[in-house]
């Protein structure tokens, strides 16, 4: 299943009803789906807020084969930026040593089972998996 998102903050309602159909017809539960809820605001955000110059939709495929669920989010026209490669909010500092950004991506890491960075022709690709119980 398949659909473009304008590039805006505003789609992540759109966005949220597009995800809850998916796990809704394919029976994913309400763990995964509450968990998958946040990978995809947070990588859709990130895309809206780091690339704010494009004008294309952004788009988001899901697939669940036997017992993986893939979510792919696509970021035409794009720069490369590997967010794979960031480094996480150090969490063992106190909260006064901290500085902001990053704890979204340590989110990202935690909820799913892998996390790939793609890009080609122009577009940043992201593929997040999660197995099924």
């Amino acid at each position: 299943m398949e659909r473009e998102f304008k590039r805006d903050i505003e789609s992540l309602e759109q966005v949220f009803e597009f995800l809850h159909r998916f796990m809704h017809e394919h029976q994913v539960g309400s763990k995964t789906t509450h968990d998958m809820d946040l990978v995809v605001e947070e990588l859709f955000t990130n895309m809206v807020k780091y690339n704010a110059g494009a004008r294309e939709d952004i788009v988001i495929r899901i697939q669940k084969s036997s017992n993986v669920l893939s979510i792919v989010l696509t970021d035409p026209n794009s720069e490369r930026f590997d967010i794979t490669k960031v480094v996480g909010a150090p969490l063992d500092l106190p909260l006064r040593q901290r500085e902001p950004g990053g704890l979204g991506i340590h989110l990202v890491q935690r909820l799913t089972d892998s996390f790939q960075y793609e890009h080609a022709d122009g577009a940043s690709t992201i593929t997040v998996t999660k197995r099924l119980e």
